[in-house]
């Protein structure tokens, strides 16, 4: 640890006001309200098969790393002498692996796999690194946590596409029924709040999934600009259906499981019959 704890300590020696909300602004690309608008859009407006995939992969990996931190049960840096942790909101639950950085990581794997571009690979490895570095300068990770987070998204991103891989190919649906058995052990087992929420999300996804596949079936059509435009109204109404049912339902695990559930309904089924099939109808 005291290595670790140097590491640490050489890095915030750069500290400055705009280096603080630099990488204050690159952690937000780690966090849920960053990964769930890309996620969106790129389902709605880019590539549906690809977006439904990655969506899948970023919540399964989010439940994964929710996982080994209970397994792993290690502490944060914060509070240790000589370090200053900022935003230490984002900082929840145990240390090891870095959540962010399996999340971001994980993102950034999915595109460059997607994109076969060498500007890609450059953009998407820099962004793994800054979002790492982010979570050392502001003090609320050890850099095992960091490296962790990016070793077991690369796991994951192997396992699960390989999965999906043959289960589209094979055109064995079942399998995707399976990933969900470990998953939802992994959140019986932890059992916290983030869990529930996440549990919430599956059953979404997996429903908003075979309604959109049975009964919608969208194309993504119309310029670019209307897409934008409706897939925005329809993250406007997602605002709303979040806060909403936060302000009007009590807060409890059966509270937390329906609002995400719905909210990940909505974005699946919801924006696509609402919104993007108008675009079809349109044409």
């Amino acid at each position: 640890m005291e290595i670790q704890l140097e590491i640490i300590k050489y890095i915030q020696a750069f500290r400055s006001d705009f280096l603080d909300q630099f990488f204050e602004l690159i952690t937000l690309t780690g966090e849920e309200i960053f990964l769930v608008l890309i996620f969106s859009f790129i389902y709605c407006c880019i590539n549906k098969d690809f977006g439904y995939r990655l969506g899948f992969f970023l919540l399964s990996n989010v439940i994964f790393n929710s996982g080994l931190k209970s397994f792993f049960h290690t502490t944060r840096p914060i509070g240790e002498s000589g370090i200053t942790s900022i935003r230490v909101e984002t900082a929840t639950g145990y240390s090891f692996p870095s959540g962010h950085t399996q999340s971001a990581s994980g993102f950034w794997m999915m595109i460059m796999n997607y994109i076969h571009k060498r500007w890609m690979y450059i953009l998407g490895t820099l962004m793994i690194i800054l979002v790492g570095l982010s979570r050392l300068y502001l003090g609320v990770h050890w850099p095992i946590d960091v490296f962790g987070g990016i070793v077991f998204s690369l796991i994951w991103f192997v396992v699960l596409n390989a999965a999906m891989n043959y289960a589209e190919k094979a055109h064995k649906s079942l399998i995707f029924i399976l990933i969900f058995i470990p998953l939802a052990l992994i959140i019986i087992w932890v059992r916290g709040e983030n869990e529930i929420k996440m549990f919430g999300c599956i059953i979404g996804l997996f429903f908003g999934y075979l309604i959109e596949t049975k009964y919608i079936n969208f194309k993504i059509q119309g310029s670019f600009i209307r897409r934008i435009l409706h897939w925005m109204l329809g993250i406007i109404i997602l605002v709303l259906i979040k806060y909403g049912l936060k302000a009007i339902l009590p807060s409890n695990n059966l509270s937390y499981f329906l609002q995400y559930a719905l909210i990940c309904l909505w974005v699946i089924a919801g924006i696509p019959f609402f919104f993007m099939n108008r675009l079809q109808k349109n044409n």
